[in-house]
């Protein structure tokens, strides 16, 4: 099977992980239209389980870098196995907050998940330095991650998706199917059916909430971004790499 002749709509087939998924395919608001390229860009829960099957497909599909938005915690923790294999290029930003941390792993019926989202977008020195390093390092298929591909991972993901343009409607479609993958992992499930259900949850409104702040806070993505100290000359690098003209 050549993976460089498929293009994802889902995830991709790998054994040791889910919600690995390609940001391909989406038509950007822009004149003229473009559309987001396939092999550029993936998502992904964490790698510590995947298997030298897996190894191989990403490598085939292109993978040349690898961020990990975990906490150097975590990392250590679970080690990324892509971490070591010869033609990676392996780095480690966490987009961790401890209070957010914190507050997402207790059972409390008055913590709002958009706030949390919020809160970290709003660290501007740590989306700075994500972006920065993406856009230093456009070598081919870049993957980043968490550990469940959800918040971490999706933040980011809505980050480059609106940066393009990307409709309010795709972006958060693109945030609320991490559930439906996530509930194909039995340590996911395990932790939702004790009760700790906002954690795993990706309701489309979390990421519509933190849309909204974006647009009605800055005016784009793009401005957003560039409040965060990015040069647009890396921010115009990004889309270039990621978009091609319909």
């Amino acid at each position: 099977m050549d993976l460089n002749r498929i293009n994802f709509s889902g995830e991709l087939p790998l054994e040791g992980t889910n919600n690995v998924r390609d940001l391909g395919g989406y038509y950007c608001n822009t004149t003229p239209p473009r559309i987001t390229k396939y092999h550029k860009f993936i998502r992904s829960a964490g790698l510590t389980y995947i298997t030298n099957k897996d190894i191989d497909i990403l490598l085939s599909y292109g993978v040349k870098d690898v961020l990990d938005l975990r906490s150097s915690e975590e990392a250590e923790l679970q080690p990324n196995k892509l971490k070591d294999v010869e033609g990676i290029n392996y780095y480690n930003i966490p987009l961790s907050i401890v209070d957010m941390v914190a507050d997402i792993t207790k059972e409390d019926k008055n913590f709002n998940m958009p706030e949390g989202y919020i809160k970290r977008i709003e660290h501007k020195e740590i989306i700075k330095g994500i972006i920065e390093y993406i856009a230093d390092n456009l070598n081919g298929g870049f993957l980043f991650h968490c550990t469940a591909g959800k918040d971490r991972t999706g933040l980011v993901a809505s980050i480059l998706l609106g940066l393009c343009n990307v409709s309010r409607g795709d972006i958060k479609a693109n945030y609320e199917v991490s559930h439906t993958y996530m509930r194909e992992n039995n340590d996911f499930m395990k932790a939702y059916e004790m009760g700790k259900s906002k954690v795993f949850l990706s309701k489309a409104r979390y990421m519509e909430c933190v849309y909204d702040y974006i647009i009605n806070t800055y005016g784009s993505y793009k401005d957003y971004l560039i409040d965060c100290g990015i040069k647009e000359t890396d921010l115009n690098k990004i889309i270039n790499y990621f978009t091609e003209v319909i």
